[in-house]
């Protein structure tokens, strides 16, 4: 009988490295209050935010962007801690095909519901549900573009700060307020405050460009599977729908309706008279 392979050591990480691996769980980020952004643009945009950058990470000899070296001088100047790690050792943590060699411990800022008021601009968009973190990071995005103040996670809604939804924001998570709550709460909310809620369902009859939508209000979406429930579209001022054509698709990605509804209230509320 041959004898056996000896098993290859695990590979020793640094206090850093294990706490940057264990940021990508949910448990560490609840119990730490801490999430990891990668990428030159996303660092960039925390930096430009002003949010709190507890620890700049880096990895000199991947880094060949102007904009990144930009960034890694603003947070030096700014006092935040800078750690340097190896090409392996980066990769290691990564969780981009390509990385660019910054990343950022960043503290996450929620907002308490109790104290949210509607001031101003187009207003807030509440998720009920959302199960995909890609989308939750692409309405973000959209968010950002249109000028909503930024998004209310109800229920189950996935986390805001999962690597994917920081990826997909491209760094609009910065620069919005972020409200997490249940949805009796919201309801609750809602009738405190006069907040118009519309909201998004396939067997509306009113297409969502027939709406005349009031600024500020908050846009209602639902789950990428089930959409609204009862309970839900009982809570809306307002029910639309987007028009499909039906039977090759019946429904839109959730992100893209969410957007299709955003732009069209961003259309009514900055159009020439």
């Amino acid at each position: 009988m041959p004898p056996r392979k000896p098993r290859p050591r695990p590979v020793s990480e640094s206090p850093l490295l294990r706490q940057l691996r264990a940021l990508r769980g949910g448990a560490e980020r609840r119990r730490t209050g801490l999430f990891y952004a990668e990428g030159n643009r996303i660092v960039h945009q925390a930096a430009l935010a002003g949010v709190q950058i507890e620890q700049l990470v880096i990895a000199p000899e991947v880094v060949t962007s102007d904009l990144a070296r930009e960034t890694i001088d603003l947070l030096r100047s700014r006092g935040v801690p800078v750690a340097e790690l190896s090409k392996v050792e980066f990769n290691r943590i990564s969780f981009r095909g390509n990385p660019s060699g910054v990343g950022a411990v960043v503290r996450a800022r929620p907002e308490a519901l109790d104290g949210l008021r509607l001031e101003g601009g187009l207003g807030w968009v509440a998720l009920a549900e959302v199960g995909n973190a890609g989308n939750l990071g692409a309405i973000l995005r959209t968010c950002a573009a249109v000028g909503a103040a930024g998004v209310i996670a109800l229920g189950h809604t996935t986390d805001p700060y999962h690597p994917d939804a920081v990826k997909a924001s491209m760094g609009a998570l910065f620069h919005l307020r972020m409200v997490e709550a249940r949805f009796e709460d919201f309801v609750r909310w809602k009738s405190q405050v006069g907040a118009f809620v519309v909201g998004a369902a396939g067997e509306a009859a009113q297409d969502f460009r027939a709406v005349r939508y009031p600024a500020p209000l908050v846009l209602l979406m639902g789950s990428e599977r089930l959409g609204l429930n009862a309970e839900q579209q009982a809570a809306c001022d307002v029910l639309a729908s987007i028009p499909v054509l039906g039977g090759v698709v019946d429904s839109l990605n959730l992100s893209v309706a969410t957007s299709l509804f955003l732009y069209e209230v961003f259309r009514q509320h900055t159009k020439q008279d």
